[in-house]
């Protein structure tokens, strides 16, 4: 609360307390400290509350408030112990580091502009169950074609076209599973969100309990202004030409036969066949705005958890956990539909190279900042490294 003490004898009045004073937000702890911080809970707020003076506000001196929630707050600060404020700091330095180490394996924003493309609605639910966005540097575009490098995966693996039955089950069961884990990642987001909001205390906006939760929700803002700017791309509304055609009913059941495909199952699309003309202005701006708000995501979570207050160091490890098993959950699943869009892609240089003619290989000046059908791939590799 940003304000200074009034002069004089005026002080809060029972009706300046909300009608939820007392209640399990101050009565519920992280399982550590939870007996210990519960009783001095009970004593603060069984405080008189007439000795509680009103405070001006800054900006508009006129204005007064009752500052009850950081009177509880100092009340509870006082009452502790000196080793229960050391175990409290120390979890304040692992919750403020999670940040940085989430976003050190969380998908960047080329990565999700590219699954978008074949699966947007399992991009999103990937861009919600990790609570995080890779930091690139500022003023840098993530091209998202540069996401089907095999350099960018760890994975090898072939098409998975294989008829029959069986093999039809087998993708259906394989793609079930992903959406599973992906809202399974969702969930325990979620829930760890709202619950390090409800048993601790934020030091600097004490009333409030959802802060967590708009930190984990940065991440799929930051994703869908990137993956909205590429969908309306140059190489995108290419790709579009040929598959939005026929009745609104059909264009929707092919919009949900290719949203449950895995991209390992699917023809080969073209991305890298000369069908991207140099990024439009938009697409790079969003780009671009959206690696900064990966680093507001950074530089917001690091400044809320670390004002994190009472959580012991063993439950603040448990939410950490939580957070990496979500952020791990999502990766793996993000690299394994990746790995299956490489493969699918790069199937032409299956093609015996004695087939090609020499000027198809060549790179002329004058066609040196576009792509060919038939340029190799280390030739591909080698213009997007320099991007």
């Amino acid at each position: 609360m940003t304000g200074i003490q009034s002069p004089g004898n005026i002080f809060c009045t029972p009706n300046d307390f909300p009608a939820d004073y007392g209640s399990a937000k101050w009565l519920t702890w992280a399982p550590g400290y939870s007996p210990q911080l519960v009783n001095i809970s009970l004593f603060c707020l069984s405080q008189p509350l007439q000795q509680i003076p009103l405070m001006r506000y800054y900006d508009d001196p006129n204005q007064m408030t009752c500052p009850w929630c950081n009177n509880v707050l100092n009340c509870i600060q006082d009452q502790l112990e000196g080793s229960v404020q050391s175990a409290f700091q120390s979890s304040q330095v692992i919750l403020g580091l999670t940040p940085t180490l989430l976003s050190s394996i969380a998908p960047t924003v080329g990565e999700i502009c590219m699954l978008s493309s074949n699966r947007p609605f399992l991009s999103i639910l990937l861009s919600v169950g990790g609570p995080a966005v890779f930091c690139f540097r500022a003023m840098t575009y993530d091209d998202p074609l540069a996401s089907l490098l095999p350099s960018r995966t760890f994975l090898t693996r072939t098409p998975m076209r294989r008829k029959g039955l069986g093999a039809k089950i087998t993708r259906n069961v394989i793609s079930l599973l992903e959406y599973m884990v992906a809202l399974g990642a969702i969930t325990n987001v979620v829930e760890a969100s709202w619950m390090l909001g409800i048993q601790t205390i934020v030091s600097w906006k004490c009333e409030i309990s959802f802060l967590p939760l708009t930190w984990t929700s940065l991440a799929m803002v930051v994703h869908l202004i990137a993956s909205g700017s590429w969908l309306c791309s140059n190489t995108m509304r290419s790709m579009r030409v040929g598959h939005n055609q026929g009745e609104t009913a059909h264009r929707f059941w092919q919009w949900t036969r290719s949203e449950f495909t895995l991209c390992a199952a699917r023809e080969r699309g073209g991305f890298l066949d000369g069908r991207e003309q140099p990024a439009s202005r938009l697409v790079v701006f969003a780009n671009i705005f959206a690696q900064a708000g990966s680093f507001a995501s950074v530089i917001y979570g690091t400044i809320l958890l670390s004002s994190l207050l009472f959580i012991g160091v063993l439950d603040s490890f448990k939410y950490v956990i939580r957070y990496l098993l979500s952020a791990l959950a999502c990766r793996i699943v993000l690299m394994f539909e990746l790995s299956g869009m490489i493969a699918v892609e790069n199937e032409q240089d299956d093609k015996p190279k004695d087939t090609w003619d020499d000027e198809s290989v060549e790179m002329s000046p004058a066609s040196s900042s576009t792509f060919h059908p038939k340029r190799s791939l280390q030739a591909q590799s080698q213009r997007y490294q320099t991007l």
